[in-house]
Protein backbone atom coordinates (compact mmCIF):
# COMPACT_ATOMS: atom_id res chain seq x y z
CA UNK A 1 0.00 0.00 0.00
CA UNK A 2 1.51 3.27 -1.26
CA UNK A 3 0.91 6.43 1.04
CA UNK A 4 -0.83 8.01 -1.28
CA UNK A 5 -3.18 5.27 -0.86
CA UNK A 6 -3.60 5.11 2.89
CA UNK A 7 -4.13 9.06 2.68
CA UNK A 8 -7.20 8.47 0.77
CA UNK A 9 -8.76 6.95 3.83
CA UNK A 10 -9.95 9.34 6.13
CA UNK A 11 -10.09 8.46 9.08
CA UNK A 12 -12.91 7.31 11.42
CA UNK A 13 -14.86 10.61 10.24
CA UNK A 14 -17.21 11.27 7.50
CA UNK A 15 -16.67 13.21 4.70
CA UNK A 16 -16.15 17.14 6.06
CA UNK A 17 -17.23 17.93 2.30
CA UNK A 18 -20.54 15.93 2.93
CA UNK A 19 -21.35 17.13 6.21
CA UNK A 20 -21.51 21.03 5.19
CA UNK A 21 -23.81 20.27 2.38
CA UNK A 22 -25.78 18.24 4.99
CA UNK A 23 -25.61 21.34 7.08
CA UNK A 24 -26.87 23.46 4.47
CA UNK A 25 -29.56 21.68 3.86
CA UNK A 26 -30.92 21.67 7.24
CA UNK A 27 -30.97 25.30 7.69
CA UNK A 28 -32.57 25.55 4.19
CA UNK A 29 -35.15 23.08 4.94
CA UNK A 30 -36.01 24.92 8.22
CA UNK A 31 -35.44 28.49 7.46
CA UNK A 32 -36.41 30.90 4.91
CA UNK A 33 -34.38 30.85 2.05
CA UNK A 34 -30.53 30.26 1.45
CA UNK A 35 -28.05 30.04 3.69
CA UNK A 36 -25.62 33.05 4.24
CA UNK A 37 -22.22 32.43 4.38
CA UNK A 38 -19.76 35.11 5.61
CA UNK A 39 -18.15 36.60 2.99
CA UNK A 40 -14.15 35.57 4.13
CA UNK A 41 -11.69 34.72 2.46
CA UNK A 42 -8.86 31.82 3.42
CA UNK A 43 -6.45 33.08 5.70
CA UNK A 44 -3.27 33.38 4.24
CA UNK A 45 -1.20 33.74 7.33
CA UNK A 46 0.11 31.12 9.74
CA UNK A 47 1.60 31.33 13.15
CA UNK A 48 3.05 28.03 13.44
CA UNK A 49 4.34 26.98 17.19
CA UNK A 50 7.49 24.71 16.23
CA UNK A 51 8.41 21.50 17.69
CA UNK A 52 11.94 21.95 17.24
CA UNK A 53 13.94 24.88 16.27
CA UNK A 54 15.01 25.95 12.35
CA UNK A 55 18.37 24.99 12.60
CA UNK A 56 17.95 21.67 14.04
CA UNK A 57 17.13 18.28 11.93
CA UNK A 58 13.66 19.36 9.99
CA UNK A 59 10.63 18.04 10.91
CA UNK A 60 7.01 17.31 8.95
CA UNK A 61 6.09 21.23 10.76
CA UNK A 62 9.66 22.63 9.07
CA UNK A 63 8.14 20.61 5.94
CA UNK A 64 4.50 22.00 6.14
CA UNK A 65 5.70 25.37 7.08
CA UNK A 66 8.44 25.59 4.39
CA UNK A 67 5.74 24.42 1.54
CA UNK A 68 3.24 26.90 2.47
CA UNK A 69 5.64 29.77 2.14
CA UNK A 70 5.97 28.45 -1.17
CA UNK A 71 2.49 28.36 -1.78
CA UNK A 72 2.04 32.36 -1.14
CA UNK A 73 1.23 31.95 2.97
CA UNK A 74 2.93 34.08 4.60
CA UNK A 75 4.14 32.14 7.85
CA UNK A 76 5.93 32.92 11.28
CA UNK A 77 7.66 29.98 12.81
CA UNK A 78 7.79 30.15 16.41
CA UNK A 79 10.87 27.91 18.39
CA UNK A 80 9.22 25.68 20.83
CA UNK A 81 9.53 27.42 24.24
CA UNK A 82 12.45 27.16 26.43
CA UNK A 83 11.94 27.12 30.15
CA UNK A 84 14.96 28.55 32.91
CA UNK A 85 14.54 26.24 35.03
CA UNK A 86 15.36 23.62 32.46
CA UNK A 87 18.48 25.60 31.48
CA UNK A 88 19.99 25.95 34.34
CA UNK A 89 19.76 21.87 34.75
CA UNK A 90 21.18 21.50 31.52
CA UNK A 91 24.21 24.43 32.52
CA UNK A 92 24.70 22.93 36.01
CA UNK A 93 24.37 19.00 35.18
CA UNK A 94 25.89 18.89 31.53
CA UNK A 95 28.07 22.25 31.83
CA UNK A 96 26.29 23.50 28.96
CA UNK A 97 26.23 27.45 29.24
CA UNK A 98 24.03 27.61 25.35
CA UNK A 99 20.32 26.96 26.25
CA UNK A 100 20.90 29.63 28.74
CA UNK A 101 22.36 31.66 26.60
CA UNK A 102 19.57 30.66 24.28
CA UNK A 103 16.56 31.74 26.97
CA UNK A 104 18.54 35.15 27.92
CA UNK A 105 18.69 35.77 23.93
CA UNK A 106 14.76 34.96 23.85
CA UNK A 107 13.76 37.88 26.60
CA UNK A 108 14.11 40.27 24.33
CA UNK A 109 10.32 39.84 22.74
CA UNK A 110 10.72 42.85 20.96
CA UNK A 111 13.37 41.36 18.77
CA UNK A 112 12.31 41.64 14.95
CA UNK A 113 11.39 38.06 13.24
CA UNK A 114 14.36 36.87 10.72
CA UNK A 115 13.49 36.35 7.63
CA UNK A 116 14.74 32.41 6.66
CA UNK A 117 13.37 32.86 3.00
CA UNK A 118 10.21 34.68 0.99
CA UNK A 119 7.35 34.48 2.75
CA UNK A 120 8.75 32.90 5.91
CA UNK A 121 10.13 34.46 9.12
CA UNK A 122 11.67 32.66 12.31
CA UNK A 123 10.60 34.18 15.79
CA UNK A 124 12.24 33.08 18.80
CA UNK A 125 10.35 30.99 20.85
CA UNK A 126 8.43 32.19 24.00
CA UNK A 127 11.31 32.44 27.35
CA UNK A 128 9.00 30.64 30.29
CA UNK A 129 10.03 30.38 33.84
CA UNK A 130 9.08 26.78 34.01
CA UNK A 131 7.85 24.27 31.82
CA UNK A 132 3.96 23.00 31.30
CA UNK A 133 2.95 20.24 33.63
CA UNK A 134 4.27 20.94 36.85
CA UNK A 135 1.74 23.50 38.69
CA UNK A 136 -1.43 24.79 37.63
CA UNK A 137 -0.81 27.95 38.18
CA UNK A 138 2.18 28.06 36.04
CA UNK A 139 0.44 26.27 33.16
CA UNK A 140 -1.89 29.29 32.53
CA UNK A 141 0.65 32.06 33.08
CA UNK A 142 2.49 29.80 30.39
CA UNK A 143 -0.64 30.09 28.40
CA UNK A 144 -1.15 33.90 28.96
CA UNK A 145 2.46 34.54 28.07
CA UNK A 146 1.76 32.59 24.66
CA UNK A 147 -1.03 34.30 23.82
CA UNK A 148 -0.07 38.00 24.72
CA UNK A 149 3.30 37.01 22.53
CA UNK A 150 1.15 35.71 19.61
CA UNK A 151 -0.99 38.88 19.35
CA UNK A 152 2.03 41.36 19.99
CA UNK A 153 3.45 39.18 16.77
CA UNK A 154 0.13 39.57 14.84
CA UNK A 155 -0.04 43.48 15.55
CA UNK A 156 3.65 43.92 14.63
CA UNK A 157 3.50 42.40 11.21
CA UNK A 158 0.12 43.79 10.79
CA UNK A 159 -1.66 40.37 10.24
CA UNK A 160 -5.75 40.81 10.42
CA UNK A 161 -6.64 37.17 10.28
CA UNK A 162 -4.35 33.67 10.84
CA UNK A 163 -4.35 30.21 10.91
CA UNK A 164 -2.55 28.59 14.60
CA UNK A 165 -0.70 25.94 13.78
CA UNK A 166 1.05 24.02 16.81
CA UNK A 167 2.98 21.50 17.88
CA UNK A 168 4.63 21.24 21.02
CA UNK A 169 2.69 24.50 22.72
CA UNK A 170 -0.51 24.12 24.54
CA UNK A 171 -2.44 27.24 23.34
CA UNK A 172 -5.55 25.23 25.23
CA UNK A 173 -7.77 28.55 24.42
CA UNK A 174 -8.11 30.81 21.39
CA UNK A 175 -7.75 34.49 23.00
CA UNK A 176 -7.48 36.07 19.78
CA UNK A 177 -10.11 36.89 17.38
CA UNK A 178 -7.51 37.00 14.53
CA UNK A 179 -7.12 33.35 15.05
CA UNK A 180 -9.45 32.14 12.30
CA UNK A 181 -8.59 28.59 12.03
CA UNK A 182 -6.76 26.15 15.00
CA UNK A 183 -5.00 23.17 13.80
CA UNK A 184 -2.82 20.54 15.88
CA UNK A 185 -0.52 18.36 14.60
CA UNK A 186 -0.16 15.65 16.56
CA UNK A 187 3.74 14.34 15.79
CA UNK A 188 4.52 12.54 19.19
CA UNK A 189 2.76 11.41 22.51
CA UNK A 190 3.70 14.52 24.59
CA UNK A 191 3.49 13.16 27.42
CA UNK A 192 6.51 11.24 27.32
CA UNK A 193 8.20 14.51 27.46
CA UNK A 194 8.95 13.42 30.85
CA UNK A 195 8.83 10.24 32.87
CA UNK A 196 7.20 11.77 36.53
CA UNK A 197 3.80 10.53 36.36
CA UNK A 198 2.20 13.18 37.76
CA UNK A 199 3.75 15.60 34.93
CA UNK A 200 2.42 13.05 32.73
CA UNK A 201 -0.88 13.42 33.71
CA UNK A 202 -0.55 17.23 33.48
CA UNK A 203 0.74 17.35 30.19
CA UNK A 204 -2.64 15.19 29.10
CA UNK A 205 -4.89 16.48 30.34
CA UNK A 206 -3.36 20.09 28.59
CA UNK A 207 -3.33 17.99 25.34
CA UNK A 208 -7.13 16.95 25.64
CA UNK A 209 -8.02 20.65 26.48
CA UNK A 210 -6.43 21.76 23.82
CA UNK A 211 -8.19 19.00 21.54
CA UNK A 212 -11.57 20.23 22.88
CA UNK A 213 -10.51 23.71 21.07
CA UNK A 214 -9.39 22.56 17.69
CA UNK A 215 -10.83 22.75 14.47
CA UNK A 216 -8.74 20.07 13.02
CA UNK A 217 -6.17 17.98 14.07
CA UNK A 218 -3.45 15.79 12.11
CA UNK A 219 -1.97 12.74 13.99
CA UNK A 220 1.25 11.28 12.68
CA UNK A 221 0.27 7.51 13.14
CA UNK A 222 -2.90 5.32 12.75
CA UNK A 223 -2.66 4.72 17.18
CA UNK A 224 -2.71 8.34 17.71
CA UNK A 225 -5.47 8.88 15.62
CA UNK A 226 -7.29 6.15 17.40
CA UNK A 227 -6.48 7.93 20.97
CA UNK A 228 -7.02 11.73 20.36
CA UNK A 229 -10.20 10.68 18.36
CA UNK A 230 -11.52 9.96 21.75
CA UNK A 231 -11.63 13.86 22.19
CA UNK A 232 -11.85 15.54 19.17
CA UNK A 233 -13.78 14.17 16.07
CA UNK A 234 -11.86 16.60 14.05
CA UNK A 235 -8.83 14.44 13.25
CA UNK A 236 -6.76 13.20 10.52
CA UNK A 237 -4.40 10.50 9.75
CA UNK A 238 -0.92 12.06 8.15
CA UNK A 239 1.99 10.77 7.89
CA UNK A 240 5.39 11.90 8.61
CA UNK A 241 7.38 13.61 5.71
CA UNK A 242 11.01 13.72 4.22
CA UNK A 243 12.62 16.26 2.41
CA UNK A 244 13.82 14.22 -0.52
CA UNK A 245 15.55 17.36 -2.50
CA UNK A 246 18.64 17.31 0.46
CA UNK A 247 18.87 14.22 -0.60
CA UNK A 248 19.27 13.79 -4.22
CA UNK A 249 21.01 17.21 -4.83
CA UNK A 250 23.48 17.01 -1.80
CA UNK A 251 27.41 17.20 -1.85
CA UNK A 252 28.95 14.78 -0.39
CA UNK A 253 31.12 15.56 2.40
CA UNK A 254 34.61 12.99 1.66
CA UNK A 255 36.24 13.41 4.97
CA UNK A 256 32.89 11.31 6.36
CA UNK A 257 32.80 8.97 3.65
CA UNK A 258 36.73 8.27 3.98
CA UNK A 259 36.21 8.11 8.10
CA UNK A 260 33.39 5.31 7.46
CA UNK A 261 35.09 3.12 4.53
CA UNK A 262 37.91 3.20 6.91
CA UNK A 263 35.67 1.80 9.94
CA UNK A 264 36.02 -1.54 8.09
CA UNK A 265 32.95 -4.49 8.08
CA UNK A 266 29.45 -3.98 6.81
CA UNK A 267 27.79 -0.70 8.71
CA UNK A 268 24.66 -0.99 10.92
CA UNK A 269 23.68 2.22 11.23
CA UNK A 270 21.48 4.28 13.73
CA UNK A 271 19.89 7.80 13.43
CA UNK A 272 18.04 9.22 15.81
CA UNK A 273 18.04 11.27 18.78
CA UNK A 274 18.50 8.45 21.83
CA UNK A 275 16.77 7.97 25.31
CA UNK A 276 16.04 5.68 27.76
CA UNK A 277 12.75 6.28 26.87
CA UNK A 278 13.02 6.18 23.20
CA UNK A 279 15.73 3.25 22.35
CA UNK A 280 16.37 -0.24 23.51
CA UNK A 281 19.80 -0.30 24.65
CA UNK A 282 19.57 -3.99 25.38
CA UNK A 283 18.24 -5.19 21.64
CA UNK A 284 21.15 -2.86 20.76
CA UNK A 285 24.36 -4.43 23.11
CA UNK A 286 22.92 -8.07 21.90
CA UNK A 287 22.51 -7.09 17.84
CA UNK A 288 26.53 -5.58 18.80
CA UNK A 289 27.83 -8.70 20.50
CA UNK A 290 26.19 -11.01 17.63
CA UNK A 291 27.74 -9.82 15.16
CA UNK A 292 31.44 -8.46 16.20
CA UNK A 293 32.59 -8.51 12.41
CA UNK A 294 29.94 -5.65 11.67
CA UNK A 295 30.27 -1.67 12.92
CA UNK A 296 27.71 -0.09 14.56
CA UNK A 297 27.16 3.22 13.84
CA UNK A 298 24.78 5.57 16.19
CA UNK A 299 24.72 9.08 14.97
CA UNK A 300 22.17 11.77 17.01
CA UNK A 301 21.86 13.67 20.08
CA UNK A 302 22.20 11.13 23.08
CA UNK A 303 20.02 12.46 25.97
CA UNK A 304 20.71 9.80 28.48
CA UNK A 305 23.68 8.15 29.62
CA UNK A 306 24.44 5.16 27.53
CA UNK A 307 24.81 1.56 29.86
CA UNK A 308 28.34 0.83 29.86
CA UNK A 309 27.71 -2.69 28.31
CA UNK A 310 27.16 -1.22 24.90
CA UNK A 311 29.27 1.96 25.03
CA UNK A 312 32.42 -0.39 25.63
CA UNK A 313 32.25 -2.90 22.84
CA UNK A 314 34.67 -2.38 20.41
CA UNK A 315 32.56 -2.52 17.16
CA UNK A 316 30.03 -0.03 18.72
CA UNK A 317 30.94 4.06 17.39
CA UNK A 318 28.59 7.09 18.33
CA UNK A 319 29.12 9.81 16.59
CA UNK A 320 27.29 12.54 18.49
CA UNK A 321 24.70 15.21 16.53
CA UNK A 322 25.41 15.76 12.63
CA UNK A 323 25.55 17.97 10.78
CA UNK A 324 22.44 18.51 8.43
CA UNK A 325 24.49 18.85 5.31
CA UNK A 326 26.32 15.32 6.80
CA UNK A 327 23.19 13.20 7.23
CA UNK A 328 23.00 12.46 3.21
CA UNK A 329 26.62 10.93 3.28
CA UNK A 330 25.99 9.17 6.29
CA UNK A 331 22.83 7.60 5.32
CA UNK A 332 24.28 6.25 2.18
CA UNK A 333 27.27 4.68 3.62
CA UNK A 334 25.14 2.53 5.91
CA UNK A 335 24.57 -1.23 4.66
CA UNK A 336 21.18 -1.79 7.32
CA UNK A 337 19.42 0.97 8.86
CA UNK A 338 18.16 0.40 12.88
CA UNK A 339 14.96 1.26 14.30
CA UNK A 340 15.54 0.03 17.83
CA UNK A 341 12.71 1.88 20.08
CA UNK A 342 11.19 0.22 22.82
CA UNK A 343 7.68 -0.72 23.23
CA UNK A 344 6.29 1.67 25.66
CA UNK A 345 3.78 4.52 25.24
CA UNK A 346 6.36 6.30 23.19
CA UNK A 347 7.07 3.57 20.34
CA UNK A 348 3.97 2.33 20.34
CA UNK A 349 2.54 5.96 19.49
CA UNK A 350 5.95 6.53 17.18
CA UNK A 351 6.11 6.62 13.47
CA UNK A 352 9.72 7.54 12.90
CA UNK A 353 10.46 9.56 10.48
CA UNK A 354 14.20 7.84 9.69
CA UNK A 355 12.08 4.69 8.25
CA UNK A 356 11.32 6.24 4.84
CA UNK A 357 15.13 8.37 5.11
CA UNK A 358 16.58 4.75 5.34
CA UNK A 359 14.30 3.24 2.74
CA UNK A 360 14.86 6.14 0.20
CA UNK A 361 19.00 5.31 0.33
CA UNK A 362 17.51 2.03 -0.67
CA UNK A 363 19.06 0.57 2.25
CA UNK A 364 17.14 -2.61 4.45
CA UNK A 365 15.62 -1.43 7.51
CA UNK A 366 15.33 -3.62 10.74
CA UNK A 367 12.68 -2.01 12.94
CA UNK A 368 11.71 -3.77 16.88
CA UNK A 369 7.73 -4.35 16.10
CA UNK A 370 6.30 -1.12 16.88
CA UNK A 371 2.89 -1.19 15.94
CA UNK A 372 2.50 1.70 13.16
CA UNK A 373 5.56 0.26 11.08
CA UNK A 374 3.86 -2.95 11.05
CA UNK A 375 1.70 -2.40 7.72
CA UNK A 376 5.31 -1.81 6.14
CA UNK A 377 6.35 -5.34 7.04
CA UNK A 378 6.48 -6.65 3.19
CA UNK A 379 9.10 -3.87 2.72
CA UNK A 380 11.11 -3.49 6.26
CA UNK A 381 12.07 -6.58 8.16
CA UNK A 382 10.29 -6.27 11.84
CA UNK A 383 11.70 -8.22 15.01
CA UNK A 384 9.73 -9.29 18.02
CA UNK A 385 12.64 -9.44 20.52
CA UNK A 386 16.04 -9.43 20.59
CA UNK A 387 17.29 -12.27 18.82
CA UNK A 388 14.92 -12.14 16.36
CA UNK A 389 16.48 -8.70 15.62
CA UNK A 390 19.71 -10.14 15.62
CA UNK A 391 18.72 -12.54 12.78
CA UNK A 392 16.73 -10.19 10.93
CA UNK A 393 19.86 -8.54 10.79
CA UNK A 394 21.45 -11.05 9.43
CA UNK A 395 19.00 -11.89 6.69
CA UNK A 396 19.52 -8.14 5.71
CA UNK A 397 23.16 -8.58 5.11
CA UNK A 398 22.73 -11.80 3.09
CA UNK A 399 19.81 -10.72 0.98
CA UNK A 400 17.83 -7.93 -0.15
CA UNK A 401 20.50 -6.28 -1.92
CA UNK A 402 19.47 -6.29 -5.49
CA UNK A 403 18.45 -3.81 -7.79
CA UNK A 404 14.53 -4.86 -7.66
CA UNK A 405 14.61 -4.20 -3.92
CA UNK A 406 16.40 -1.27 -3.40
CA UNK A 407 14.03 0.58 -6.07
CA UNK A 408 11.34 -0.57 -4.36
CA UNK A 409 11.87 0.84 -1.03
CA UNK A 410 13.10 4.27 -2.86
CA UNK A 411 9.88 4.48 -4.62
CA UNK A 412 8.04 4.10 -0.87
CA UNK A 413 10.19 7.03 0.44
CA UNK A 414 9.30 9.01 -2.80
CA UNK A 415 5.31 8.93 -1.04
CA UNK A 416 6.86 10.39 1.97
CA UNK A 417 7.39 13.66 -0.05
CA UNK A 418 6.86 17.00 1.72
CA UNK A 419 4.93 18.21 -1.33
CA UNK A 420 2.19 15.81 -0.58
CA UNK A 421 1.78 16.00 3.22
CA UNK A 422 1.67 19.40 2.44
CA UNK A 423 -1.53 19.58 0.30
CA UNK A 424 -2.72 17.05 1.81
CA UNK A 425 -2.98 19.43 4.70
CA UNK A 426 -3.92 22.36 2.51
CA UNK A 427 -6.96 20.64 1.62
CA UNK A 428 -8.13 19.33 5.04
CA UNK A 429 -7.52 23.05 6.12
CA UNK A 430 -9.74 24.18 3.93
CA UNK A 431 -12.16 22.09 4.38
CA UNK A 432 -12.35 22.74 8.26
CA UNK A 433 -11.97 26.52 7.19
CA UNK A 434 -15.48 25.81 5.10
CA UNK A 435 -17.24 24.15 8.02
CA UNK A 436 -16.50 26.73 10.54
CA UNK A 437 -18.12 29.40 8.42
CA UNK A 438 -21.22 27.06 7.71
CA UNK A 439 -21.25 26.71 11.71
CA UNK A 440 -20.96 29.98 12.21
CA UNK A 441 -23.71 31.11 9.96
CA UNK A 442 -26.02 28.26 11.29
CA UNK A 443 -25.12 29.57 14.43
CA UNK A 444 -26.93 32.86 13.62
CA UNK A 445 -29.86 31.46 12.14
CA UNK A 446 -31.11 28.68 14.51
CA UNK A 447 -30.83 26.97 17.34
CA UNK A 448 -31.36 23.28 16.73
CA UNK A 449 -28.48 20.52 15.83
CA UNK A 450 -27.37 19.85 12.54
CA UNK A 451 -25.63 16.65 12.95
Amino acid sequence: MTRTDMLGEISINPNRTERTSLAKRRVEEKGEGSLDMPEEDFPRNVVCLGMAEWGDTHLSDHHLTEQLAQMGFRVIYLSPPLDLARCLNILLRWRNPKPLASWIQRINVFKKPRELKKNLLEAPGVPLLLGFGFWGWVDWLNQKLVWWYVRRLAKRLNIHQYILYTSSYFPTKTEDQRCKLFVYDCMDELSCMTSRKKRKLKIKGLEKKMLEQVDLFFAISRSLLAEKSKTSPHGFYLPPSIDLSRFTGHEENEDLRRSLKALGGPLIGLLASMSNQKIDWDTLCYAALHRPDCRFVFAGSVLDEVPQSLRRLRNVLFLGSQKEKDVPTLLENFDVGLIPFNRNSFGDNAFPTKMPEYLFFGMPVVSTDIPNLREYREIIEIAKDKEEFAQKIDKCLTENHDEKSSERRKGIARGFSKEERAKEALRRMREAWEMKLVGDAINGRTQYETD
